[in-house]
Order: C-alpha cells, then structure tokens, then sequence
C-alpha cells in the first residue's frame, strides 16, 4: 500500500529497519549451513511487494510515467491517472498471490519454525499516539491531492469521457497540476501561524531530490529526439525486417515484457524504460500496429525484476543486509519474472482490451 504512493525505494528503506526489528523480536536469523530462515522470506516479501506494489499508480514507479509520457508526446495518447491505476491493480493483484504462495511453500521446507511474538514489544507502548498537527496537515494535503487525481476517473467510468464534467477536470485539473496543488498546500496549512510555521519550509523544499526529477525529463526529451532524429524508426525498421513484417500485437507486447523485464536485471528500471519505449513504439508502427499495449506491457516489466540485487532499489537494500545469499534471491526472483512476464501479458493483451479500460 506504502509504495502505491511512494517510490519503492522509500517504502523500502522505511520498512526495512522494521522488518528487522521484527526479526529481532522474534529472534530469527540464518538457519543451520546457511539455509533460508524467516529473515529470508521477511527480507525479500519486503523488497518484492515494494516493486509490485509499485504499478499500481503513475507515481509508483519511474517507468509508469515514463510510459505515460512518452505515449502522451510521441502516439498522442493520454492515459489517465484512473486508468493506470486499473490496469495496475489488474497486475499487482495476482502477483501478490503468487509471491505469497511462492514464499509460503517454497521456502517452507528450509525456514525454522517460529512462535508468535507481542509485537508491541517493538515499541514498549500498546496506545497510539494521537496525530500532530502537521500530520494531519500532510493528510489534508494528500487526500486532496489524490482526489483530484482519482475522481476525473470515476466521473468518466460512470458518465463517459466525453461528459462536460469530465472534460471540466481533465482541462482545469490535470494530474500535473493535482500535485502542484497538493505540495502547495503543505506551504499554507500551519502548525503554529502565532510562529508563522508553516507544515513545510522552503528549506526543506529545495532539499527535494531534483536529480531524480532531472533524470525523467532527460529521458522523455531522449525518447523524443531519437524519434526526431529517425534513430528509433531505423531500430524499428532493421528489427522488422529481421523478424518479418507478419509480427502480431499478441508476439510484440510478449516480447516487449520479457524484454523489459531481464534487460532491467542489469540496469536500473528508469534507464531501461527510458531505452526500450521508443524503441518499442518505433517497432510497433513499423509492424503498423497501436504501441500502447507493447508500452503498457513493457513499462510494467521494468518494475518485475526480481532475481538480481543491481535490478532494483528495493532488491540491492534487502541483500545489503548481509541475511540473503545471491543463489537464494535468483531462485526466487526468476519464479517471479516469469510468473510476471505471463500476467503482464495476459492483463495488458487481452483483459485490458476486453474490460474496455483503454
């Protein structure tokens, strides 16, 4: 749930210390010889969930918005906050069960038993706190936020996209602008307006990862300028004339996912996305055939990379514990690929179309 709204690797790093303080309240380590332990099944349920729970909004993930612009600058089509969040949730549903499963029963055998543990214990205090006020600022803020992001979605779910007050939000209320809202409440709402303290400070606002920032504009205005130069339309074009011209849309949105998601073993998924989405839609009109499926399929794929500490944030935190051996993470984590590549594929090719999502 945490990293439907935030990068997977905060959910990560914000999770990690407490699956370890769990660890430790249950006083489970490495097992005998080094087999898997419930420190392993915790560690990698963590950084796993982390990345699958990251497709389920745009702003999940790197990838997704990506996607969603480059799909937005280069084919002229919008996909919506709503959208995305339903085609994502059609993905991180199933996947969730199959890395439940697949933790349960594949490590069963090799984890040690354990007993249940007051976990109150973690805390020394069984009473919640009470929110402050800048909390409750923050949550003002996000509920807004979110929204203004989902409700232009159910208004065209129930009255369609061409409804006046569809058109209303998705004019005045782009998602751009939802979030330039939300963040601009956090400098109005105070905590002591006697003070003049605001929830946030302009000093805390300039110390907001802008390299990241940087580092999404550099790849769109990279996928945009190989398609102005012909660059994406010559890959495009040599790739067909290996393949054939006969290539299906079912054959390219496959390849595309499979592709996204073992190319993102060795690379970060924001650079691999920013890599194969022009290439992908460049083979897709040479092909003449819509890129957005391939697209969809391909972003999402870049998010399931599960065998490789270097594929993911999330994947290199956990193993830096030192609890999780190589072997064990690429036993696991290719199960998951490609459970995933088979999801991915099935949801975007056929469901999507079929619900009428896009």
């Amino acid at each position: 749930l945490l990293s439907l709204w935030l990068s997977n690797t905060a959910t990560t790093a914000m999770m990690y210390p407490i699956a370890l303080g769990v660890l430790g309240a249950f006083n489970s380590g490495k097992g005998k010889n080094g087999t898997a332990s419930f420190s392993v099944i915790l560690l990698l349920t963590l950084a796993y969930s982390a990345s699958i729970g990251g497709i389920g909004t745009p702003i999940g993930s790197p990838p997704n918005l990506i996607a969603i612009g480059m799909l937005e600058k280069l084919v002229d089509y919008r996909i919506s906050f709503f959208q995305w969040m339903v085609i994502g949730f059609l993905v991180l549903i199933p996947m969730f069960f199959v890395l439940f499963f697949l933790m349960k029963f594949k490590l069963r055998g090799e984890a040690k038993p354990i007993q249940s543990v007051d976990l109150t214990s973690l805390t020394g205090k069984k009473d919640g706190k009470k929110l402050t006020r800048a909390q409750k600022n923050v949550l003002v803020a996000f509920s807004v936020t979110v929204f203004l992001w989902v409700f232009p979605g159910f208004i065209s779910l129930i009255l369609g996209r061409e409804t006046p007050l569809f058109l209303w939000f998705q004019q005045h209320f782009p998602e751009s602008i939802a979030a330039i809202i939300g963040a601009g409440l956090l400098f109005f709402l105070p905590v002591n307006l006697k003070q003049g303290k605001f929830t946030i400070s302009l000093k805390q606002a300039i110390q907001v990862d802008w390299g990241t920032l940087l580092l999404f504009g550099g790849g769109l205005s990279l996928g945009f300028q190989m398609f102005e130069t012909g660059l994406a339309d010559a890959i495009g074009t040599f790739f067909i004339s290996i393949g054939g011209s006969s290539a299906s849309l079912t054959l390219i949105t496959l390849l595309s996912v499979a592709f996204s998601v073992f190319l993102t073993e060795l690379t970060s998924n924001t650079a691999s996305a920013n890599m194969i989405i022009p290439i992908i839609i460049a083979i897709s009109q040479a092909a003449s055939i819509s890129p957005l499926l391939p697209v969809l399929g391909s972003s999402i794929g870049c998010s399931f990379a599960f065998m490789l500490p270097v594929a993911t944030p999330p994947n290199a935190i956990i193993y830096g514990s030192g609890m999780i051996r190589l072997p064990q993470m690429i036993r696991c984590g290719f199960w998951l690929n490609i459970a995933g590549i088979i999801i991915i594929w099935v949801v975007i090719r056929f469901i999507t179309p079929l619900l009428g999502i896009i």
